[in-house]
C-alpha cells in the first residue's frame, strides 16, 4: 500500500503544524516502536513544538497585525471589484454586459478564491489583475466603461502597502536572526517524506501485519481530509 501525497504548499502553517500533530498522534497510538519511527516520532514532535512557539511569536509582532489588516484591505478591493462586475454581467445595456464579461474573465483567469490563497500568491495575482487593465486597451476601455477606476487605484494602493509592509517585517525577522516558522516547516517536511519512505518500505516487506495496516490506512485517512480542505480552498 502506497502513502498518498499531499500538496503542503496549499496549507497554512497552522493547516500544516495541525495535519503534523494528527499523524504524530496516530503514530503514538500505533507505537513508535513498532513501526520503527521512534528516531522520526521524536524529531517530528520536537520541530512542531518549535514550530507552535516560533508561530506565536511572530503572529505577536505588531508587523504582523498591520500586515494583516493590509491584507484584508486589499482583499476587500479585489472582492468589491468581482462584485461590481458581476452584477453588471446582467445589465440590459449590451456594451456594459460585454465589458463586465471580459474584465470577470480575466479575474477568473488568476483564480476564483484568491482570498483563500497565501500572501505571495495574492500578490503576484492582484499584480497581473492591475497589469492589465492598465496596459490592455481592451481592458481599460471596460474598466472605464463601468466606471471602475476608483477601485482600481484603491487595490493598488492596497497592494502597494501590504508590500511595504511584508518586507519591512521580513527586513525585521532577518535582522533578530531568528528561525522562522518556514524554516522549521521546510525541516518537518524533509523528516515527513523519510518517514513516509521508511514506511513504505517496510510495509512492502510485512504486508502481513495487521497493526501496520492499519497505521498506513489511518494516515491515508488523515491525507485524505486534508486533500478535501485543500479542495474546498482552491478548487484542485
Amino acid at each position: 500500500m502506497i502513502i498518498k501525497g499531499l500538496p503542503f504548499r496549499y496549507l497554512s502553517h497552522m493547516e500544516f503544524i495541525q495535519f503534523i500533530s494528527d499523524l504524530l498522534a496516530i503514530t503514538e497510538e500505533a507505537g513508535p516502536a513498532k513501526l520503527h519511527l521512534q528516531k522520526e516520532h521524536s524529531e517530528l514532535t520536537f520541530i512542531v513544538d518549535e514550530m507552535n512557539l516560533s508561530f506565536k511569536y511572530w503572529q505577536a509582532m505588531p508587523e504582523t497585525k498591520g500586515l494583516q489588516e493590509a491584507d484584508k484591505r486589499r482583499i476587500a478591493a479585489y472582492t468589491g471589484i468581482r462584485m461590481n462586475v458581476k452584477s453588471f454581467l446582467f445589465h440590459h445595456d449590451s456594451e456594459m454586459r460585454n465589458a463586465a464579461t471580459l474584465l470577470y474573465k480575466n479575474i477568473n483567469k488568476y483564480g476564483t478564491r484568491l482570498s483563500l490563497r497565501n500572501y505571495p500568491t495574492k500578490t503576484t495575482n492582484i499584480e497581473a489583475i492591475l497589469q492589465d487593465w492598465a496596459t490592455k486597451p481592451v481592458l481599460s476601455k471596460a474598466m472605464a466603461n463601468l466606471q471602475l477606476a476608483a477601485w482600481h487605484a484603491e487595490m493598488q494602493t492596497a497592494n502597494e502597502l501590504f508590500k511595504a509592509l511584508h518586507i519591512d517585517r521580513v527586513q525585521k525577522i532577518a535582522a533578530k536572526g531568528a528561525v522562522t516558522t518556514k524554516q522549521k516547516r521546510e525541516e518537518a517536511v524533509v523528516i515527513y517524506n523519510h518517514m513516509r519512505q521508511l514506511t513504505t518500505a517496510y510495509y512492502t516487506i510485512n504486508k502481513s501485519e495487521e497493526e501496520l495496516e492499519s497505521f498506513v490506512n489511518s494516515w491515508n485517512a488523515l491525507i485524505s481530509q486534508y486533500k478535501v480542505l485543500i479542495t474546498g480552498k482552491i478548487g484542485i
